[in-house]
């Protein structure tokens, strides 16, 4: 597949100084029902990855937002330099149309999007006088394609240092947050036209903070440091700041983000930096909880890793923000941070994720965003995330896999879903092994072997050089029915590093990427015998492939690899696990 990799007129900016890299990466979520188990295991899939430079992106102030499915993406154009751009995808990051500049906005960049699609992007407007920014956002109407600037009524000291929250929306009422030496926040009604200064306090309790609204006139502003105030009107009157109550846990809230449900609760998340009542270890761990009262009490504390107080944990040792984000269609929630000091990573950052289906209740162990995590040779931090009105997730941040005079676009491809039943007229086999290790960290592995007759013989294979992708697909057999709790998606054609991913062999293909640069997919061999004999090996490994928590509870599992767009599959039951633990699971038939 075609991938523009230079945005027109800036094919010789290219940036050289500085040790800054920007990414992006998108993926198509899978449709799942809810899970009985407390932090269930809820798989995402990569597909396809293409690396794209973006020189005119330096990663020191960005954002992106998600208007239908049109992304837009802000950030100071050059290193060092004041102005900043916009830009657009219309097609899920495979290319960007050319960049915007407004060279009058500074000041950290926060993109913020209502229900009806209209875009504010917050920041400094000016400079009014010398190193002076005035508050201000700019609005857009069309999906990003033009913008109006509208600047904020303030106070003196107010727009000394521009530190504005991402502005929100419930209808078409706003709110957006700011200050150093003293907090303003300003509401509009009438979609961001005009606005108002619904409260001025000489205090802000803390230099970043973080807005949301459930949609029901309940908003909350919390901290850094735990302090917050909220409002029961929609924003025309605001309670006084108080003290989250972190119920024992012993350091204070640091770096958080939070989200609310329309209709439910509000999420919070947080990095707790000392040990407590949930918090073991002198490390950050991150700790989510949701309150049901507009944010006057909070409840239902966890840690988003249940394996934390590990000496090399999944939490957040490096302390940095999260991003909490609830998918436009169908309402999960994703969160997603920077790690130094997970299991497979020595030195560096990686991202992680979990997500959860439930409104926060639970979580999902948490897994590598980036498929080169523990691999590469620079750290990835400071994830900016959002999702399209498909399920189609993107996250810029700062950092990047190889070191590089430019900066870079990464994508991972959307995927297609497996079935939420396994398919009853697949080929069988009574000749298969499946083996599943969970360490967790670089030596994730799941390895799955089927031979079996198959009268269609390759021809039954497709194309893969070509056209012919593939989905694999793991179910646990439960007493309600089939659970999907792996799924994996082999795409046709694609490179893997120099070389071509597929090749034709005797008898079938074979997909291989040994270095997982594509995906944790790390080889795939199909070949048919001239006796109607077929064989498959797969081979998946490596941080970002998220397998299921070990041991298995059900009595059954159902492994299937569909040729996508057909009816054409093989299946394996495994009704025996000779070994069932922890960190390995062997199945038999």
């Amino acid at each position: 597949m075609p991938y523009a990799w230079m945005m027109p007129g800036f094919e010789q900016q290219r940036w050289s100084r500085g040790f800054f890299w920007f990414f992006a990466l998108a993926l198509q979520l899978a449709t799942h029902g809810s899970r009985d188990a407390a932090l269930a295991e809820i798989p995402v899939s990569a597909r396809s990855a293409a690396e794209i430079p973006i020189d005119w992106f330096s990663g020191t102030s960005y954002d992106v937002a998600a208007a239908g499915q049109v992304l837009v993406a802000v950030s100071v154009c050059e290193f060092n330099q004041p102005d900043v751009c916009v830009t657009r995808s219309l097609d899920g990051g495979r290319t960007w149309l050319a960049p915007i500049a407004m060279a009058d906005l500074s000041g950290r960049l926060r993109i913020g999007v209502a229900a009806s699609g209209t875009l504010l992007i917050s920041g400094g407007c000016g400079p009014a006088e010398p190193d002076v920014a005035v508050p201000c956002v700019y609005r857009s109407v069309d999906e990003g394609e033009t913008w109006l600037r509208i600047e904020l009524p303030f106070f003196p000291g107010s727009q000394e240092l521009v530190r504005l929250t991402r502005p929100v929306a419930s209808g078409t009422t706003w709110h957006v947050a700011g200050g150093l030496t003293q907090l303003d926040l300003w509401r509009s009604e009438d979609d961001g036209l005009t606005w108002q200064v619904s409260m001025l306090n000489e205090r802000p309790w803390g230099v970043d903070s973080n807005l949301a609204t459930d949609g029901g006139g309940n908003w909350v502003l919390v901290f850094e440091g735990g302090s917050m105030i909220r409002s029961a009107d929609d924003g025309l009157t605001w309670s006084a700041p108080a003290s989250i109550d972190s119920h024992g846990l012993t350091g204070a809230i640091g770096p958080n983000d939070i989200a609310g449900v329309p209709g439910g609760p509000f999420l919070l998340m947080f990095n707790a930096t000392t040990s407590g009542a949930l918090a073991a270890g002198s490390d950050c761990d991150l700790v989510a909880a949701r309150s049901f009262d507009g944010g006057a009490s909070w409840q239902d504390f966890r840690l988003v890793d249940p394996e934390a107080g590990r000496s090399r944990d999944y939490q957040n040792q490096s302390c940095q923000r999260p991003r909490l984000i609830r998918e436009p269609a169908g309402g999960r929630l994703w969160t997603i941070w920077s790690d130094l000091g997970v299991p497979y990573s020595r030195s560096d950052n990686d991202l992680l994720y979990s997500l959860s289906d439930d409104d926060g209740a639970t979580w999902a162990r948490p897994a590598a965003f980036n498929i080169w995590a523990g691999g590469d040779r620079g750290g990835e931090s400071d994830p900016s995330i959002a999702v399209t009105a498909s399920g189609e997730v993107s996250v810029l941040f700062r950092g990047g896999r190889f070191p590089s005079s430019s900066n870079r676009f990464y994508r991972i491809a959307s995927y297609s879903d497996c079935p939420v039943m396994p398919s009853a007229t697949c080929h069988d086999s009574g000749n298969a092994t499946l083996e599943v290790r969970n360490s967790p960290g670089a030596d994730d592995s799941l390895q799955w072997a089927w031979i079996g007759s198959d009268a269609a013989g390759s021809a039954g294979f497709g194309d893969p050089l070509a056209s012919t992708s593939y989905l694999f697909c793991v179910y646990e057999e439960t007493t309600s029915g089939p659970q999907l709790i792996v799924e994996r998606e082999i795409e046709a054609g694609g490179s893997c590093g120099s070389k071509p991913c597929w090749k034709k062999t005797r008898g079938g293909y074979r997909y291989a990427d040994s270095r997982k640069a594509v995906s944790p997919v790390k080889s795939l061999s199909m070949s048919s015998s001239s006796h109607g004999v077929s064989r498959f090996q797969l081979a998946l490994a490596g941080p970002a492939l998220s397998p299921p928590t070990l041991p298995i509870s059900a009595d059954a599992l159902t492994v299937q690899l569909n040729r996508i767009g057909t009816d054409d599959c093989w299946t394996s039951l495994h009704t025996r696990l000779s070994v069932n633990t922890t960190n390995l699971v062997v199945a038999l038939p």
